[in-house]
């Protein structure tokens, strides 16, 4: 099926194709008002952003997937590599803390305090075993780092609770810090809940106490009845719509299939209160008919109009916000309009972590059979930069976000 005419109103300049759409008539040509243009031009960038919304999360998606399949597996091994060498690392340090100099200890701090942070920030996550090992270095009780860290979040909450005027007792959750923070979820949802009450209190206070001038009062109403109309339009959109395309009011085999299709368009236009597509499926309803066309008065294209404004503004922010999401933030290193070009950095990427794999996996193995000799001699070649255990350092980040 070709598809739909974008603009409900015909410019008389334009030649007008009946055969592009399903309901052919006979579209007297007539000059467009001011109204009918504004309905055109909107649709037009409505349309123009859209494709421009759903390319980047048709891109967006597929990198995902081919990160997923090519990145994450690689990635995983490297991470649980790091881990391993990190653990042998120290092993071999308390090994031989007697024999090995003051000097040589410390090299061997630096490579273990990089690599633990690393750990940390490609998996967010406080492994208890390396953070026992981060405390000892930098000679830290771990029962009191993991008490300070509590009482930061703590902090936190009390601060919010305390200046936005929330009634959460926390000793409800219990009695010391830990075991209150084990609740934190629940008590951040609180939060979020009686923040947005504040929010919506402290909003009407400052509305009442504004004297509203005569625009003002006028801009409000035309608010309130954009969305009355809003509502109003679009379940009438959908009604007609319902009547004119159902399937089981068809007796011709071809058009009844044809109207299947269209009226799962119209049901989850409605669904998704999409006003564009409704007025879409619409132009068909209204182009049946060359009469139908003076039933769409200028009060009502303004109420359109004005919904279609608000559809474009959101469509627009959501394409200027979108590397703002988090399903997407990471992946916008990679983002390329081109998405061979992103696939390329992907491929890259997978490259050098399996670089990275099998250098760490040699130096393991190093390690793991390193006598004292042997030690000192890997110490040597760190020092001279001859061979890097710090997988830290920037030649190590493959899919940084400064990639």
């Amino acid at each position: 099926m070709k598809p739909i005419q974008t603009n409900l109103f015909e410019d008389p300049q334009i030649k007008y194709n009946q055969n592009d759409l399903i309901l052919k008539v006979n579209i007297e040509k007539k000059i467009l008002s001011k109204k009918q243009k504004e309905f055109n031009i909107l649709t037009s960038k409505i349309e123009s952003e859209q494709k421009k919304l759903t390319q980047k999360e048709s891109n967006f998606e597929r990198i995902i997937s081919i990160y997923a399949q090519k990145v994450q597996p690689i990635k995983s091994n490297f991470i649980e590599n790091l881990k391993k060498t990190t653990l042998a690392i120290y092993a071999k340090k308390k090994e031989f803390s007697k024999e090995i100099k003051k000097n040589d200890h410390e090299i061997l701090d630096e490579i273990l305090l990089v690599n633990i942070n690393y750990y940390k920030y490609m998996t967010e996550i406080n492994d208890l075993e390396l953070n026992t090992i981060l405390c000892e270095i930098e000679n830290i009780n771990i029962e009191d780092k993991i008490e300070e860290e509590a009482a930061k979040k703590l902090s936190i909450l009390e601060f919010y609770i305390k200046h936005l005027n929330i009634k959460i007792d926390l000793s409800e959750y219990g009695q010391s810090k830990t075991e209150i923070l084990e609740h934190l979820e629940e008590i951040q949802h609180r939060i979020d809940e009686e923040s947005e009450k504040y929010e919506e209190k402290m909003n009407q206070e400052e509305e009442k106490s504004k004297k509203k001038n005569k625009k003002e009062r006028e801009i409000e109403s035309k608010i309130a009845k954009t969305k009355e109309a809003k509502t109003k339009n679009i379940s009438t959109i959908y009604k007609q719509l319902a009547k004119l395309l159902h399937p089981d009011l068809e007796q011709d085999p071809m058009l009844k299939l044809e109207k299947e299709e269209l009226m799962k368009e119209v049901i989850l236009a409605f669904k998704n209160k999409d006003l564009y597509k409704l007025l879409q499926l619409e132009l068909k309803w209204i182009t049946k008919d060359s009469n139908n066309l003076t039933t769409l008065t200028d009060e009502k294209l303004e109420v359109y109009n004005e919904m279609l404004r608000e559809q474009l503004n959101e469509i627009s922010t959501k394409n200027y916000q979108f590397k703002y999401n988090p399903r997407y933030s990471f992946y916008i290193q990679y983002y390329h309009h081109n998405i061979k070009s992103s696939i390329t950095k992907i491929l890259k990427v997978e490259n050098d972590y399996s670089d990275h794999n099998q250098q760490i996996e040699i130096q393991f193995k190093k390690i793991e059979n390193a006598n004292l000799k042997k030690m000192q001699e890997l110490i040597k070649l760190q020092k001279n930069g001859s061979e890097n255990f710090m997988y830290g350092d920037n030649i190590f980040r493959a899919d940084d976000y400064d990639f």
